[in-house]
């Protein structure tokens, strides 16, 4: 090497390593300081390379002009001016270090003086390639370059922002993968910040940019995703957590970074579609199903233009739009738009069966349909679509437990109790195998299963599944939600059922409170509620609440429901039975033969509102004397009651309580007696001996033996009777002053 090119090489390392620092002209030193090298490799590699003979003479002449196109760049590729000479320029001399690497290996036997002559070209060739090519094609991701382009550039405050976006960007990045959704956002907002920078544009007071500004913004477009990203993590998380009202916060406030650009590229408008499907969810969870309704429609209508054509992206927000429907009980529109997703899903999975998730998809709509039937009381077109999903579906994915779990539903709706029972015990061992034992899935079902086995009279067994159903629902979402009222709804059934009749109370009220916040004014659960609570309060004697509680039910699900359906005849016999017990006979009369109606156009005659219904007309009618038609009604009564629940259950035992008072009324007194003993019998099996039930036969007993004038006996009987009673009730309570009434009349 000689010396002129020595002290050059030095001279450019000294001001190379001046870059470092940030004095005035240091770059102008170096750009002079490197193209001057260039030069003289370009015109005088011949000499400064000290050729022997004409080979390595042609050598060193192609390695000066190689080196010169490599170097004379690298002012511009350290301050990341990529265009397309720089990013060329080290080919030129990567080609003369191959190609000459080859000559030289080829003529090693011919030429051995060659390889020796040529050595230190090729050293130079290679600390060049090395260099140029690490600054001309490295990523600004490498953080080692990234850390050597800053160090160089510190001078350039535009530069140093513009790869620190870049690298604020990748962190953000990373922090979501890793689920630090906060961090994430901390450097989104850097980044933003950087690339505003670089662009030297800053916006106004009110936050906007000029116009002028904003036709450059798309160049850091990057930074405006990142933060959509970051906010949309953290919405993702709090929506997941149930925290509907923040999340749709986050997702509108990551709503406005998409729609900086205005070139409205096919990813940006996409992702629009999306983000407004995300807003549409919380509205929709929000009960604001106004917002929700027109924002799922927008999402639709937008990834319609943007695809023009339905696929099954579209599917998910068809869904999510006819969920909504269905919670409004908009039906119709609901089973329309359910058919619109699995017509669009259906097509995916015949193009491609073994698409695990088309396969899903497809699954998951013939459940949704399934269950919005279940909710539309429309019961006969529920198996045919959940048979469906199970043909489809597989044993190892959540959906086939999900389609069991609606099958339960179904059969519990036909008062198929035993059948419902099994297959609900099917779907809760399915989910424990697919899914974490706090997922409320499974609460679900536990919460489904309570239901059934205290229509079952299976006391103990519905209240271990409900004290595990509440534990993990406790987990999820606290004890000051609608999902934990739904438990305490059921426990309060349950309390009633077992005779703790003020606890059951307590429990109503405070379903009522949880859903009068938890819903936010949304009264479709309110009603049934209320309807519970009426029925509760006549067995307190509180007939004026139990009125004013079951006329407000009716009510409000007249504005809410449909009173026309199967699903309202439970209220319908609530409401009845309150009528019944105030002595509005000719009301109750019409709301029971209300609900056989509407069973028998539905084709539900052999279900338990039927079996309900006919034992209340036949206590209508035995108040209004018409003993042989209320003999007739009991009759039936009992003959559905054995076929539903069997004849040894509390249902069946209170018909043939109630037929007994028809047959004292009548002065059949054999039958009664028969009838009275078969109640006692049947109740000793679920009850203690101070549950009021025992109470009520008791007097029956008693009114027997008055009639066959066994006063002792008659005695006795009413006196076991108002133990019972004040042992469950005040002496105010109009069981206790009957037995009263009955003894002194004795």
């Amino acid at each position: 090497m000689k010396l002129y090119e020595k002290v050059l090489i030095g001279i450019v390392t000294v001001l190379f390593g001046t870059q470092l620092f940030n004095f005035p002209g240091n770059v102008v030193l170096f750009l002079f300081a490197i193209w001057l090298l260039g030069i003289s490799y370009a015109i005088g590699g011949y000499k400064l390379f000290n050729p022997k003979d004409k080979t390595t003479l042609v050598i060193s002449i192609f390695a000066g002009i190689a080196f010169a196109v490599a170097i004379v760049t690298l002012p511009f590729t350290i301050r990341l001016n990529l265009g397309f000479f720089c990013e060329i320029s080290p080919i030129f001399n990567a080609a003369f270090l191959v190609v000459s690497v080859i000559y030289v290996y080829i003529k090693r036997k011919s030429k051995q003086a060659l390889l020796k002559d040529t050595k230190n070209i090729f050293i130079r060739s290679l600390i060049i390639l090395v260099v140029t090519s690490f600054f001309a094609y490295c990523p600004i991701s490498f953080k080692p370059y990234k850390k050597i382009v800053l160090a160089l550039n510190v001078s350039d405050q535009y530069l140093v922002n513009n790869i620190l976006m870049f690298s604020y960007s990748e962190d953000s990045e990373d922090a979501i993968k890793n689920g630090d959704c906060d961090l994430a956002i901390e450097y989104a907002e850097k980044a933003n910040v950087c690339g505003k920078i670089w662009l030297g544009i800053t916006p106004n007071e009110n936050g906007y940019f000029s116009k002028e500004d904003s036709s450059i913004l798309w160049k850091i477009m990057g930074s405006y995703q990142d933060i959509y990203e970051a906010y949309k993590c953290k919405a993702d998380v709090l929506y997941n957590e149930k925290k509907y009202d923040l999340a749709l916060e986050l997702y509108l406030k990551a709503d406005k970074y998409l729609y900086i650009d205005s070139n409205h590229s096919t990813f940006y408008e996409i992702e629009k579609s999306y983000s407004i499907n995300s807003i549409a969810l919380c509205y929709r969870f929000l009960f604001k199903y106004n917002q929700a309704d027109s924002l799922f429609l927008k999402a639709i209508d937008l990834y319609k233009l943007v695809k023009d054509t339905n696929d099954t992206k579209i599917a998910i927000f068809l869904s999510n739009l006819a969920d909504s429907y269905s919670a409004q009980e908009y039906y119709t529109y609901a089973n329309e738009i359910y058919q619109a997703a699995v017509d669009i899903r259906l097509k995916g999975y015949l193009k491609d069966s073994s698409n695990t998730k088309n396969k899903k998809e497809l699954v998951s709509c013939y459940i949704e349909l399934a269950l919005n039937f279940i909710r539309s009381d429309s019961l006969e077109t529920v198996p045919f679509y959940l048979e469906k999903a199970l043909q489809i579906g597989g044993k190892n994915d959540v959906n086939y437990c999900s389609a069991n779990l609606y099958y339960s539903v179904y059969y519990y709706r036909m008062s198929k109790y035993l059948k419902a029972d099994s297959i609900a015990n099917k779907c809760i061992e399915c989910y424990k195998k697919q899914l974490e034992p706090t997922n409320q899935n499974i609460a679900e079902s536990y919460l489904m299963l309570t239901k059934i086995n205290i229509t079952l009279a299976n006391y103990k067994t519905a209240e271990e599944y409900l004290h595990n159903g509440i534990g993990i629902t406790i987990k999820n979402y606290g004890t000051n939600s609608s999902r934990y009222a739904n438990f305490i709804k059921v426990q309060a059934h349950l309390k009633k059922e077992i005779g703790k009749y003020e606890e059951a109370e307590n429990l109503l009220y405070r379903v009522i409170n949880l859903y009068a916040t938890g819903l936010r004014g949304n009264n479709r659960k309110q009603f049934e509620v209320l309807s519970d609570l009426a029925d509760l309060e006549l067995i307190l004697g509180k007939f004026q609440n139990a009125k004013a509680h079951s006329d407000s039910s009716l009510s409000m699900a007249s504005i809410y429901s449909n009173l026309q359906s199967p699903g309202s005849t439970s209220l319908l016999n609530d409401a009845a039975y309150v009528n019944y017990y105030i002595g509005e006979y000719s009301v109750s009369d019409k709301l029971y033969r209300k609900t056989l109606r509407i069973n028998n156009l539905f084709g539900l005659e052999h279900t338990a509102s039927t079996a309900i219904a006919l034992n209340g007309l036949g206590l209508v009618t035995t108040e209004k004397k018409k003993f042989i038609k209320a003999d007739s009604l009991l009759r039936a009564s009992l003959l559905l009651h054995k076929e539903i629940f069997g004849e040894d259950h509390p249902f069946t035992a209170i018909v043939y309580l109630n037929f007994a008072s028809l047959k004292i009324k009548e002065n059949k007194l054999l039958e009664a007696k028969e009838m009275v003993t078969k109640s006692l019998n049947i109740n000793k099996n679920f009850f203690d001996d101070q549950h009021d039930i025992f109470a009520d036969i008791n007097i029956a007993f008693g009114d027997i033996a008055k009639k066959e004038n066994k006063k002792k006996v008659a005695l006795d009987c009413y006196q076991k009777a108002l133990k019972i009673y004040l042992n469950k009730f005040d002496k105010k309570h109009f069981k206790v002053l009957l037995a009263n009434q009955k003894l002194k009349l004795l």
